[in-house]
Parts: C-alpha cells; structure tokens; sequence
C-alpha cells in the first residue's frame, strides 16, 4: 500500500523521552503508546545519546556540545521527509517531551537548526528555563576535565584531551559518570545542554532567557505542565541516604 496516496493522512507525534539528559530510552516498555493508539495518529519516538556521549562540551569548537539535542534533530528531520510513507501528515506534527524530553522539546522551539520542523509543542514538567536544564557557564568544561582525569586523559589541551576520550570504551566513560552524583538520583545534571559558540551547525548559541526575550522563538502552539506525582522518582535515592 502506498501510504502516500490515502486521501487522508494522520498527525504524527514525535515524543522524546526524559531522563536527565543521562538515562532513559524509547523503548516501548518504559512509554507504552497503547493509550495514544486508540486515537488516529502516527507516533514515532527518539533514541538520542545520552550523558557524555550526548552532552560533554568543551566550550569551544573541539567539542560544541548538545550532540544529543543534534541527534533529535536529525530524527526530526527524518519524519518531516518520511512520515508521509507511513500515512503521516509532514505539516501536521507535534513535538512532545517529558522532563528533560520537556527541556528539549522547549530547546528546540528556541533553535533555528529545527525551524519548520514541527507544528505543535506538548512539554510536560520541564523547559529550556529550568535551573537544570542549560549548563552555566564554565561548567560543561570542568566536568569535560574531570571526567577525563577519571580515565587518565590530560587535560592541558582540549584538542587532545577529547584525541585521548574517543580511545576509552564507551562502557567506561558511562561508569565513570556516577561518580559525579552525590547520590543515586541528583538534581545537578553534569552533563546536558549548553551554549555553544557561535559556528557552523551550532544548535544553540544564546542563553534560553535571551533568545525568548529577543523574540527569537518558534511560532507554534506550546502546552505546559506538570505529570502526576512529578518528584516521586527521587524517592529511590532518598531511600539510599536514610535506609
């Protein structure tokens, strides 16, 4: 059947799992779509790199940063050229996250890299203004360091701190993470979004508050909120400090 031929295609939802920027996946066991599919869409979901491997930066053009938010976008890209064959509509598609998924649905409003990919926004319980969500200035690149001392890279060069970091097992520099939360589940995020310097392909190079200020955001529909019992999930490192 050639999809592109019914006389009526679906919308087509994109969702963006959360996680911190550090963990989650698209699997359909941890966000089962059943209560989505008893409607007529079109649902596809992101897998994007996570952690270091999605969101280390050095601040300057060795390594950008937001690879994981460039992953999204790459998947955007995708359906907005595809979907059609599957019986989506290209100019009917919502964006839609939850927690840092959230955070990057709301990035991508903000970024010119995913301009016209998207009609409509759903973020549930997190935005690109939340404390979490960006990194503050200098941070993205102390925790580059750190994290590359943790695996005996030096760090006097940037060029060839990152040379040494591409030759660790990817395993490794996961496990090495943990080390930089005080417990189990922690709010400082040390690696997620940040901003970038101002080159070619850079996916986001103003603080959020200023671009939103300026005016320089996606004009689509946005709606915001919060998920049930949103802060139960640190319960579980709670229960590490006291039990």
């Amino acid at each position: 059947m050639e999809f592109s031929n019914v006389s009526k295609l679906l919308p087509v939802i994109i969702y963006i799992h959360g996680g911190g920027y550090a963990a989650g996946n698209a699997n359909r066991d941890l966000h089962n779509p059943d209560i989505l599919l008893d409607k007529n869409i079109v649902l596809a979901t992101v897998n994007y790199r996570l952690g270091a491997l999605g969101f280390l930066t050095t601040g300057d053009e060795i390594v950008p940063g937001n690879n994981g938010l460039k992953d999204q976008n790459l998947a955007m890209r995708w359906v907005k050229k595809n979907i059609i064959n599957f019986g989506g509509d290209p100019n009917c598609i919502t964006i839609w996250g939850q927690s840092a998924g959230a955070g990057s649905v709301h990035f991508h409003m903000l970024s010119p890299m995913s301009r016209g990919l998207f009609n409509r926004v759903i973020s549930q319980s997190g935005t690109s203004l939340g404390y979490w969500a960006v990194a503050p200035k200098n941070q993205g690149i102390r925790n580059a360091r750190k994290l590359a001392s943790s695996v005996n890279c030096n760090t006097a060069s940037n060029e060839q701190m990152v040379k040494c970091l591409k030759k660790v097992n990817a395993s490794k520099i996961a496990e090495r993470q943990h080390s930089f939360y005080v417990w189990f589940i922690h709010p400082e995020l040390p690696f997620k979004p940040a901003v970038e310097p101002n080159i070619t392909n850079a996916f986001l190079v103003e603080r959020p508050a200023d671009i939103i200020k300026s005016g320089k955001v996606a004009k689509t529909p946005l709606l915001t909120g919060i998920t049930t019992q949103d802060g139960a999930f640190r319960s579980s490192g709670l229960t590490q400090l006291f039990y």
